[in-house]
């Protein structure tokens, strides 16, 4: 330390500059990066506009970075007598197909109203590590506890009786 403040001394600068030098550091603030750690919302995966009976499939989805999704299909209209319901599936490379990992309960609406009548009801399908699977906001709601898939994608099923026919959207929201 002696030889230091020698040193200081012989150059001209003071310890009170060295010591200010020192604290004054400056410090930056936090920016987030490129890919920050949110959940993202790829929009609208399929659309419906008076579908038929039948199966849609969305594209397929890649998963970078992601541990969960949470897909919601909320119908807009419906005619005739339809049974709705869709699943999130995953690929298994190793067999070169699809598994359905969770699918959610099939909707079929009645003249009562409420969970009879899905219009503008949505029903969710959650999958993500430590999420509840039981005791959830209502019966429309179904999770499951895994980890989101490298590659996934959505199938809406549109069944039933008296030209059955939907529009609705079904969406997802992939959870960091």
């Amino acid at each position: 330390m002696k030889k230091i403040v020698t040193c200081l001394a012989r150059t001209g600068v003071s310890a009170a500059v060295l010591a200010l030098a020192l604290i004054a550091t400056p410090s930056f603030a936090q920016v987030p990066s490129s890919n920050p750690p949110y959940n993202t919302d790829p929009g609208a995966l399929i659309t419906d506009t008076l579908s038929t009976v039948g199966v849609r499939t969305s594209a397929t989805q890649t998963n970078l970075d992601k541990v969960g999704v949470t897909c919601v299909y909320n119908v807009t209209a419906y005619s005739g007598s339809p049974s709705i319901s869709f699943n999130i599936d995953g690929f298994d490379a190793a067999s070169n197909s699809w598994v359905t990992y969770k699918a959610s309960n099939t909707i079929t609406p009645g003249t009562g109203g409420g969970a009879n009548n899905p219009v503008n009801t949505p029903f969710t399908v959650s999958i993500s590590p430590a999420i509840a699977t039981s005791g959830l906001a209502n019966a429309n709601m179904v999770a499951i506890n895994l980890h989101m898939p490298r590659v996934w994608r959505v199938q809406r099923t549109l069944s039933g009786s008296l030209g059955p026919a939907v529009s609705g959207t079904l969406g997802c929201n992939n959870l960091k």
